[in-house]
């Protein structure tokens, strides 16, 4: 009888060797920072967004400078009056609603801007407020309107009306406005709202007063109440507005393209003042009239001939 060969035994297997200390602790914060950056994430998309009280007219007076407050501007387009639907039915208040989508994108984009120039140049924002002030004292116009508005034309022979001082006022008023878009709006809700008075013109319609008197006269701000409160009177009916306003499909996508157009051109100033590429409000002021003249040119020539 042959003898069975003794049976190899097998090795037992070698315990695995532990993670050194730094990986193990890297795994350890990666996953951390993965749960939490999930459950921030969640809670960004699940918790319901903050309520605003619109229950009276002096209610959405300071829900608009508690919107600025919170650095929510795009949610300004919430105290505007709904547009109703006209003959043709509801598709045009839906895409009204998407303009006011749009226009608080714009607005949002308008708000972070204006956060990236108070810390990159709070020196430059001093310097913008002692302008301004120097040129009121000379009696100088500072808005927007003022400075865009054309000079007379001049008799035959004489120069182009374009100026330096011209041309420095109107720098100066679009450096005002991408600096402090909702100044006035917050100020005069913060610090002059014992000015602001509500007159009442009708069952569910008020008109909102500065000092007693209509705020954008001759037309006036007015406020109607609605089963989810009161809300702000787009002067859509006015003729020099209605005219503008989008009927046709190819008019809705124009006036979506113009506020694409501005909120695209806001941020990309936004991220020339966060790298340094824009380091001044004069560089600021001149990069936005660069860029916004000819592609807002080319859709308001496409907005006049969609009208013709």
């Amino acid at each position: 009888m042959t003898a069975k060969p003794p049976t190899a035994t097998k090795p037992p297997p070698e315990a695995p060797e532990p993670l050194p200390l730094g990986i193990l602790v890297g795994m350890i914060g990666l996953s951390a920072a993965v749960l939490l950056s999930t459950i921030i994430w969640a809670t960004v998309r699940l918790w319901p967004e903050k309520s605003y009280d619109t229950s009276t007219p002096e209610a959405v007076i300071a829900t608009a400078g508690q919107m600025l407050a919170d650095r929510r501007a795009d949610r300004l387009v919430e105290l505007l009056e709904p547009v109703p639907p006209d003959e043709h039915g509801t598709d045009r208040e839906q895409r009204m609603k998407d303009l006011y989508i749009r226009l608080g994108r714009v607005l949002a984009a308008a708000q972070d801007l204006h956060s990236s120039i108070e810390r990159a140049m709070p020196e430059e924002l001093e310097k913008l407020a002692r302008d301004i002030e120097a040129a009121e004292a000379r009696g100088e116009a500072t808005s927007l309107m003022a400075a865009i508005m054309p000079e007379r034309r001049p008799r035959r022979g004489q120069p182009p009306p374009e100026s330096s001082a011209r041309r420095e006022a109107r720098e100066r008023a679009f450096a005002q406005i991408l600096a402090d878009p909702f100044g006035r709006l917050n100020r005069t809700v913060t610090d002059n709202i014992d000015r602001v008075g509500i007159a009442e013109i009708g069952f569910d319609t008020v008109a909102v007063t500065f000092d007693d008197r209509p705020v954008l006269p001759p037309f006036g701000l007015t406020m109607r109440q609605h089963p989810e409160g009161w809300r702000v009177v787009p002067p859509t009916t006015l003729p020099m507005i209605r005219r503008f306003m989008p009927t046709s499909e190819t008019e809705f996508q124009i006036w979506g393209s113009l506020l694409a157009t501005v909120e695209a051109l806001l941020d990309d100033l936004r991220r020339g003042v966060e790298s340094g590429r824009i380091g001044d409000m004069q560089a600021l002021s001149r990069r936005a009239i660069e860029d916004s003249i000819i592609p807002i040119g080319m859709v308001m020539v496409a907005l006049g001939r969609a009208g013709d």
